[in-house]
């Protein structure tokens, strides 16, 4: 016995509701919200069996005329002597009386049916959508609870795909999941009045449904295999037009739209074969179990007729509905092995969902809980040294000091840890190894949203929503800025003049990614935000990189007004924007190579001072 069991947990498809089992369970799936509605579903499902069981005694009395047998009939005899004196008055002859009430009841039955069939459908879809709309929330508050790391690595374009595609198929699926109580009660309804009706011709019909079961495992495996290429591929598609999107100025720049135009038919009609494949095993299944099961009930009457044959033509109406009662069973038993195959194309999506959710391998950056409430001392970074997950050490044993109210430079050559090291003072990443202090404790023991809020960023690769230039110089401020700081700040940015020429001035949307602006329309917006936020420390990432040489005069004024009174981290490839700065620090192979004042250090004729030289013959 306890082989029979073992054999039957290892069976393809325990194991396979197994799997889906476990995905559902990272989506907070509770079958138990289905309660009510399956509830509801087998009350309708007796209704349904009640209402065609009673087309038994109904034809049988149309066949022979007379309707007497029903005062013999378990509970129907009561319900009849009821109400036929009710009728009486109407209905003279008895067995009028006996067909107008089980009309009645008929009809009665199946309108409760369908009444509670109905309300137990829409809570299910209440159910379904809710789901839907608590797994898309889920998956959009894990993303944000990932390191920046997590995006590096991953496509923008497969994360949406995931986060609105899958979980919509997914949602798909639960509702169809969902509907399997209903035909579960049904086909267990139906099986029980078949054999009170007949239990030869149920026996007889018995064999046919696990054949038919076995027909839909042969199918189902085939369907999961080409759900997970599609899956898969799916996702290669959803990165490949994010890339394309994206980059669409580089691709216009080499001409390469006819490559990227086949790349994309090649990838889209894979996708195409592979829905077409899953769409043929899944139609196929259906017809092929209903001839299955048609060549049973064909079988079936030739020994309905051998029955008859036999002097038991008094069970002639009993076979007519028996086999309406067969054929409902039919209907929902095809529509059970649909739902099967449909879970089964969702398995790929599901698995892909389930990615998310694994916190193996995951780039989480965890909060603290001590409030911060303003640099009092310094930043200090000790023997700090931090690599990407590729394996590409940038920083190795980094130590330095930004002294607070001081303007500290930082330079070197490009791929020398300049733009990680800020990132790691706005903890963006985590450093591998070592400690990066605030007052001497470690900055992973404040809290997030305490240490953002006193630091500003203005990045060389600036980031702009597809909204307004009001929405996008307020995004992240405590309280909406007024009109009057909003114009102060973009005077001070050298932007007033432009944003007033535009035809919606503020609410002018500046188009995906900032498209609508040029480089340094983008920085001096992102150093307005910076303006209004008005933090105690300011980190700039190349903030002129991207403007021309009459532009980067007049922002300079600007960033020189910002950072007064404040701790100024400059990250500079043109060195004439540190002339100003307090100390200077040259990075080298991750590592400080050169730290000091600008004279200290051109008088040191060393690896700056060649820097300096380069850019001033230049």
């Amino acid at each position: 016995m306890m082989k029979i069991i073992e054999k039957i947990k290892k069976s393809q498809p325990i194991r396979r509701w197994q799997r889906l089992k476990a995905v559902f369970k990272d989506f907070a799936f509770k079958p138990t919200v289905f309660i009510v509605p399956a509830g509801l579903g087998l009350v309708a499902s007796i209704l349904d069996v009640a209402s065609i069981s009673l087309l038994i005694p109904t034809v049988k009395g149309v066949i022979e005329r007379n309707f007497i047998f029903c005062r013999d009939i378990f509970f129907l005899g009561q319900i009849i002597e009821i109400f036929s004196n009710v009728l009486s008055p109407f209905f003279e002859n008895r067995n009028s009386r006996t067909f107008v009430i089980l009309i009645v009841l008929i009809f009665l039955t199946v309108l409760l049916k369908n009444i509670t069939l109905y309300f137990s459908r829409i809570m299910t879809l209440y159910r379904v959508r809710k789901f839907s709309n608590d797994l898309r929330q889920r998956i959009y508050e894990k993303y944000l609870s990932f390191g920046k790391a997590f995006f590096d690595q991953n496509s923008s374009g497969q994360l949406h795909q995931i986060l609105v595609a899958y979980t919509n198929q997914i949602a798909v699926e639960v509702q169809v999941l969902s509907m399997g109580f209903l035909y579960v009660f049904s086909i267990l309804g139906y099986l029980v009045a078949m054999f009170y009706v007949s239990w030869q011709l149920s026996l007889f019909a018995l064999p046919v449904f696990p054949l038919a079961v076995l027909f839909a495992q042969w199918i189902i495996r085939k369907i999961q295999k080409t759900s997970t290429e599609f899956a898969t591929a799916f996702s290669s598609m959803g990165k490949k037009i994010a890339n394309a999107l994206s980059c669409i100025a580089l691709i216009k720049a080499n001409s390469t739209e006819e490559r990227e135009r086949k790349w994309f038919q090649f990838v889209s009609d894979r996708i195409m074969r592979l829905q077409w494949s899953i769409d043929r095993k899944q139609v196929f299944v259906q017809p092929a179990q209903e001839t299955i099961m048609m060549t049973m009930v064909l079988l079936m009457v030739g020994f309905v007729a051998f029955l008859v044959a036999k002097e038991q033509t008094g069970h002639v109406a009993g076979f007519l509905v028996y086999f309406v009662m067969l054929r409902r069973v039919m209907f929902f038993f095809t529509q059970l092995s649909s739902i099967y195959t449909s879970l089964t194309t969702a398995y790929g999506p599901a698995k892909e969902i389930s990615k998310v959710f694994d916190p193996r391998g995951k780039p989480f950056i965890r909060n603290g809980d001590v409030v911060f409430a303003g640099l009092k001392e310094k930043i200090e970074f000790k023997n700090v040294s931090f690599s990407y997950p590729s394996g590409n050490i940038v920083l190795r044993g980094l130590s330095c000091a930004f002294e607070k109210k001081r303007m500290t430079a930082i330079v070197g050559p490009s791929g020398s840890g300049k733009t990680t090291l800020a990132h790691l003072m706005i903890r963006f990443y985590d450093a591998v190894s070592g400690e990066i202090l605030f007052d001497g404790l470690d900055i992973r023991t404040y809290r997030l949203d305490t240490l953002h809020a006193q630091i500003g960023f203005v990045s060389q690769e600036v980031d702009i929503f597809n909204a307004s230039i009001r929405i996008n110089l307020g995004y992240g401020l405590p309280n909406e800025p007024t009109e009057f700081m909003i114009l102060e700040a973009l005077k001070k940015a050298k932007l007033y003049e432009f944003v007033m020429s535009l035809p919606h001035k503020l609410d002018e949307d500046v188009g995906d990614r900032g498209v609508k602006l040029s480089g340094g329309e983008k920085q001096r917006l992102s150093l307005a935000r910076v303006i209004l936020k008005n933090p105690e420390i300011v980190i700039l990432d190349e903030a002129t990189s991207s403007l021309d040489s009459v532009t980067e005069r007049l922002v300079q004024d600007a960033i020189e007004e910002t950072i007064k009174d404040k701790t100024a981290i400059v990250i500079a490839h043109r060195l004439s924007t540190i002339q100003h700065a307090d100390k200077i620090m040259l990075l080298k192979e991750g590592r400080i190579a050169e730290a000091g004042g600008l004279k200290e250090l051109l008088e040191l004729k060393g690896e700056f001072y060649r820097y300096w030289s380069a850019q001033k013959s230049d």
